[in-house]
């Protein structure tokens, strides 16, 4: 049961996506702005009325979906409903729906009781025929496109069109491109509620951008699809980011949008009935927008009580009087707060976007691509040759062009039965056939689409048709009257007699399409003529002063083949005099500052015997110089006023440059260019003066209490007498126009000292304030104090656009500290100190040598007697060094479990072999065995070492009295009488000794080093 309610809530909204959002686009002002390009929508509605409309309550989706349409039409705009079931070859019964009521509800009710929305019957498919008709008998035609109007078929349909006994059958595709073919400017949107794909006409979409088709196969393709329908048919997007909903309240800002938007259409839904059977009212009871004041426009409820759906409509448009004070009509960045009536389950904003779509055709000549307009193509182009089309997208309001900001585009173009990409050239060939450029804009995920054509009538020898004019002023002698002669030719042959366009032997009709002024306004002719000979005179009068193009519109048609021709020619009046006038600046002074902002203009006024000429209007040609460099295309224009804006962006080079320049424009006719006048007004760029003040105050900042401290340096800045706001002084910070060097505070990374740059407002006045405080955490913010410098810094601020303009050293600050800080800052040096050696003498320690200890006991009782001898290993492996040299790091730990002769101070020795050699320097005497071969004592001990040797490679322990105190004290005596000889003759063995307190000795150490 739940897959069956998720299909029909599914195939709800599809007709109510489909037919609603098609048409919210299609919307009319009630009050119309001045201004806006309102076309009118001219619908047509193929709805499938069958019997299978019955299956999973089609019926009552499609109803729904048809009421929502009618909601959203503008009242202006036209809808018939052509129910496929009613139709036969030659009539049928058609709904025309009263859009002119405001009371849309009655509308719509109407609508639903006329019993022509039901399901019963079959689908001939006669209604499209009957319903393109329409569309003809209501402007749509195959000869030109009418620019005030849009014509739209939509076809609804669940399966394929039926044929009688007898008839030959035809593919849903032959059935519409049979119905449409030869109309130009109509967009058909074919939408397919089936169970399976059997109804497709992508052959016909293939060959025609005009043309878009959609199906469902399943329930969850239908969202997906409709979404994509409503995009490429309504003139509006679904609104996918900036709104947010709580309970009856909906919020959505405009300003996400990027443009401006025309108007807002509301579509919420929700259930028609509550739990217990009572009818639910869904209204929007209160609109608030931010800036503009806003109408809503056709509120209307619709309900479906068949699968228990209500919905509501209503358009949010600008107020007419908001438009008439200078908003255009449109909405630009307005934030609108929604209030219902009660909770909806889902909210649509459908947004119409100011964007206009501005396209050309264009033809290559001589291997230049040329914008061309319809006429161009149609009376000189042959058969055979390139077109290819080009078009920008602009905002209606700001005139901003979006092209590019518009990043996900895709344009496609048609024609004669194919699509090529925009930027392709396509062939032309002979006959009728309409140009169509469709262009999709995805906008957030929400497609977008735009649409223009163009009729291109092309014949072998398109001079064989043309109409040629001659233009005769002065006419009469009537300085002020104008007269233009038309002249037919057809195959080539001059139409010389009036009966081709009147009468029995009527071939060609002529229509008269207007006549405008300079200014684009319509001007009624003095006369429109058809001369016995066959030529066509219209003459006009030409106001005093409107000087520019006077654009006359003459069409000929050929009957037979409904070839045309259209002749626009545009008579210019030049003035015979030109007067220039400044604005209410002759001279404008600048500083380089200034300059970068300004908003002052040159301003010249243009007119001619008192009557005002246009810049822009095509009979006088101009060219605006500074110091001699062209800059009219930094100018602007409006009307008989050019202005000129002196600032970075138009001023390049040298002419941003200090000093003095001409600002010279030179005006003449482009008819006689003998007719001229020129005005120079002067620009003065002068150098910016720099001003940084500080506000004078007492401050002392105590190094050892930085967190506490609130000492501040506050400065005023100036630029050109003007002192800057907080917002300028923070854009200047940032910018780094205004630079503050705080070095002086703690310039060495370790030290504490911060200075924090902000901007406040002290006793009104808006300041630079540098505050002084700790950027440590405690307490080490304290020790680190200690080596802070004590006395004045200063502060060096640069304001300025120049090297060394605007310095100043400014503000002492004194740094004060105490007596004991000298205290601190020996003991942090000297552990600094010991720490250093003591990692120095880590390097050492682990590449010290493997090698044995030898502690030998001296007797000093019975010195003849044997002594004790102990050996102990060291550096034996690499944790044994590191350990022990860790010890080493604490003095108080030095003898901590480790033998009784320390290894505290260890250094190695090399002798004349290169050897390396372990010594002990501390808390035992250094005794030196001096090299002699001849003294028996020493070689003894020598020999003795050398047994000690052996046996730390596993060999025999030497016998303890092998050597005696008696010798070592011979060698000690020998020691001190060689004493001098000996350092000639080098160290050879190095031993230590410890002494008792009578300063004998006691102990005798020595190293022996192995592998």
């Amino acid at each position: 049961m739940k897959w069956r309610v998720k299909i029909l809530i599914s195939l709800l909204l599809v007709p109510l996506m489909l037919l609603s959002f098609i048409t919210s686009s299609l919307l009319f002002y009630e009050a119309k702005a001045d201004g806006l390009d309102y076309k009118q929508k001219i619908v047509a509605v193929v709805y499938d009325d069958s019997g299978s409309m019955v299956t999973d309550n089609r019926v009552g989706y499609a109803q729904y979906a048809m009421q929502g349409l009618v909601s959203v039409l503008g009242s202006e705009d036209q809808l018939v409903v052509f129910p496929l079931n009613n139709f036969n070859e030659s009539s049928g019964k058609s709904v025309t729906v009263d859009l002119s009521k405001q009371d849309r509800n009655s509308v719509v009710k109407a609508l639903i009781s006329s019993g022509e929305l039901g399901a019963g019957g079959g689908t001939p498919h006669y209604a499209v025929k009957h319903a393109v008709k329409w569309l003809a008998d209501n402007g749509l035609n195959k000869d030109e496109v009418l620019e005030d109007k849009e014509f739209w078929l939509v076809i609804v349909s669940d399966g394929e069109f039926s044929f009688k006994t007898g008839e030959t059958r035809m593919s849903t595709s032959d059935v519409i491109r049979s119905g449409i073919s030869g109309y130009v400017g109509l967009q058909t949107v074919y939408f397919g509620i089936c169970a399976n794909n059997d109804m497709k006409i992508d052959d016909l979409v293939a060959e025609n951008s005009a043309v878009s088709a959609y199906y469902t196969s399943s329930a969850t393709d239908i969202i997906a699809a409709m979404q994509d329908i409503t995009n490429r048919t309504t003139g509006r997007y679904t609104m996918t980011s900036g709104i947010t909903s709580n309970g009856t309240t909906v919020e959505f800002d405009l300003s996400t949008c990027g443009f401006s938007v025309v108007s807002v259409q509301v579509l919420a839904q929700g259930k028609a009935k509550d739990n217990y059977g009572n009818p639910v009212s869904l209204e929007l009871t209160n609109v608030e927008c931010s800036t503009s004041k806003v109408n809503l426009l056709r509120p209307c409820s619709i309900v479906s009580e068949s699968v228990n759906i209500s919905g509501y409509s209503a358009t949010i448009s600008p107020d007419k009087a908001d438009q008439a004070s200078g908003s255009n009509g449109y909405l630009s960045g307005d934030k609108i707060k929604l209030t219902f009536s009660s909770v909806p389950d889902s909210v649509t904003i459908l947004l119409e976007p100011a964007i206009e779509l501005e396209a050309t055709l264009q033809h290559s000549s001589n291997g230049e691509w040329k914008d061309v307009d319809e006429e161009t193509v149609n009376t000189t182009i042959k058969n055979g040759e390139q077109l290819r089309t080009k078009y920008r997208l602009k905002d209606k309001l700001t005139g901003k062009d979006l092209t590019d900001l518009l990043t996900n585009v895709t344009a496609v173009v048609s024609y004669n039965g194919q699509i090529t990409p925009y930027d392709q050239a396509f062939t032309l060939t002979t006959g009728k056939k309409e140009v169509a450029l469709s262009v999709t804009v995805d906008i957030g995920g929400s497609i977008y689409t735009l649409y223009k054509s163009w009729i291109c009538d092309i014949d072998e020898n398109p001079t064989y048709f043309r109409v040629e004019s001659k233009v005769t002023k002065n006419y009469g002698g009537n300085a002020e009257k104008v007269k233009i002669d038309y002249t037919t030719y057809y195959d080539n042959i001059k139409v010389t007699d009036k009966s081709v366009f009147e009468g029995s032997k009527k071939t060609m009709t002529w229509n008269f399409l207007g006549l405008t002024n300079p200014k684009g306004e319509e001007v009624t002719p003095d006369s429109v003529t058809l001369n016995s000979n066959g030529t066509i005179s219209l003459i006009f009068t030409v106001k005093k002063g409107e000087y520019g193009a006077y654009t006359a519109k003459l069409k000929i048609m050929n009957i037979e083949n409904r070839r045309s021709r259209t002749s626009t020619e545009a008579v210019k009046y030049y003035p015979t005099s030109i007067n220039l006038e400044s604005g209410d600046k002759d001279e404008i002074k600048l500083t380089t500052h200034q300059l970068k902002s300004n908003t002052g203009k040159f301003e010249y006024v243009l007119s001619s015997n008192g009557f005002p000429i246009s810049f822009d209007s095509g009979v006088v040609e101009y060219k605006l110089t500074i110091g001699g460099v062209d800059v009219t295309s930094s100018s602007s224009l409006s009307g008989n006023v050019l202005s000129f804006m002196p600032d970075t962006t138009t001023l390049t080079g040298s002419l941003k440059n200090i000093g003095k320049k001409d600002v010279k424009l030179e005006v003449w006719s482009a008819e006689d260019p003998s007719v001229r006048a020129s005005i120079t007004l002067d620009l003065e760029i002068t150098d910016s003066t720099y001003i940084i003040e500080v506000i004078p105050q007492t401050t002392e900042v105590d190094i050892y209490d930085l967190k506490n401290c609130d000492a501040k340096i506050y400065y005023r800045a100036s630029i050109d007498g003007e002192w800057l706001n907080e917002e300028q002084l923070t854009e200047a910070l940032n910018n780094k126009s205004i630079t503050v060097d705080t070095h002086p505070f703690g310039w060495i990374f370790l030290l504490p000292t911060k200075a924090t740059v902000s901007v406040e407002t002290v006793n009104g006045d808006a300041v630079i304030s540098v505050a002084i405080g700790s950027g440590w955490f405690s307490p080490l913010d304290n020790l680190v104090a200690s080596f802070i410098s004590t006395g004045e810094k200063k502060v060096s601020v640069k304001y300025g656009n120049a090297v060394g303009d605007g310095i100043f050293n400014l503000n002492p600050v004194p740094f004060t500290s105490r007596l004991w800080r000298w205290i601190v800052i020996i003991v942090t040096v000297y552990t600094i100190l010991h720490i250093v050696l003591w990692i120095l003498g880590f390097m050492v320690a682990k590449s010290l040598p493997k090698g044995v200890m030898v502690r030998m006991g001296l007797n000093q009782v019975m010195p003849t007697q044997a002594v004790s001898a102990t050996t102990k290993g060291v550096n034996q492996t690499t944790k044994e060094k590191v350990i022990w040299h860790l010890k080493r790091f604490i003095p108080f730990k030095e003898f901590m479990n480790q033998e009784p002769v320390t290894l505290y101070g260890i250094k190695v020795m090399v002798n004349d072999d290169r050897e390396r050699r372990l010594c002990f320097s501390r808390m035992m005497g250094e005794v030196t065995i001096l090299q002699d071969d001849e003294d028996k004592t020493y070689i003894d001990f020598v020999d003795f070492k050398r047994k000690w040797r052996n046996f730390s490679k596993g060999n025999k322990k030497p016998k303890l009295n092998s050597f005696t105190t008696k010798k070592f004290n011979n060698i000690l005596e020998d020691r001190d009488k060689e004493h001098k000889a000996g350092s000639q003759a080098g160290v050879n063995e190095t031993c230590y000794t410890t002494k008792d307190e009578k300063g004998r000795i006691v102990n005798i150490t020595f190293f022996i080093q192995t592998k």
